[in-house]
């Protein structure tokens, strides 16, 4: 009976430090993709949300997995809307990765609007924050989802020389469009301005 008993405690353990490791980037903020299938499979597929905290994946997930719907505040709050730039010059557009939260994905340089902010008013916002650039925001390009994710994606014609605030973590990069972009890795919402892009240079 001893021995039976140290081997199920051991299981219990294994078991525990098997879901702890498979949900902690979640606990950490991160977004996991938690489809039904995957819920079923036990398969959490993360990848990082610009400026999504732990207490909005939550909701977000609760409403995910197909559990309970949560109050109105937390469907608000599941909803994040993110604003992106699409910064031209010479075939290239420019690219950040965040290289301490989703390292090898690059994604074009935004983040989360503020309550109270318009797009316009946000990206130009979070250029001078991350990038210590201005510039004028012009026509909308894509708008693209992941799960309660939506990204708007801009052209902005920027001023100044292009210098990450914090070089620590963010890196960045004019990428080639016709040779380069289409073998990128990108986070699923950027995806679409992606694909936008390359649709219009099909066109050219």
């Amino acid at each position: 009976k001893t021995m039976l008993g140290r081997v199920l405690r051991m299981t219990l353990v294994v078991l525990g430090v098997a879901m702890t490791d498979a949900f902690s980037p979640c606990l950490a903020g991160a977004r996991c993709d938690l489809s039904r299938p995957a819920l079923r499979s036990g398969i959490c597929k993360v990848s990082q949300w610009r400026g999504l905290g732990a207490g909005r994946t939550g909701a977000a997930l609760r409403m995910m997995a197909g559990g309970e719907e949560g109050s109105e505040g937390e469907k608000a709050a599941a909803k994040v809307r993110i604003v992106a730039a699409v910064c031209e010059r010479d075939g290239k557009v420019l690219m950040v990765e965040r290289t301490r939260r989703s390292r090898g994905f690059w994604e074009f340089p935004g983040g989360k609007i503020e309550e109270g902010e318009t797009d316009e008013a946000a990206l130009i916002r979070e250029l001078g924050e991350e990038l210590s650039v201005t510039g004028t925001v012009g026509e909308k390009v894509a708008v693209g989802r992941d799960g309660p994710v939506e990204l708007t994606s801009y052209s902005v014609e920027i001023e100044g020389e292009v210098k990450p605030h914090d070089s620590d973590s963010l890196a960045v990069r004019w990428v080639d469009m016709e040779e380069e972009l289409w073998k990128l890795a990108v986070p699923p919402a950027d995806a679409e301005t992606t694909r936008a892009l390359l649709k219009k240079l099909s066109k050219a």
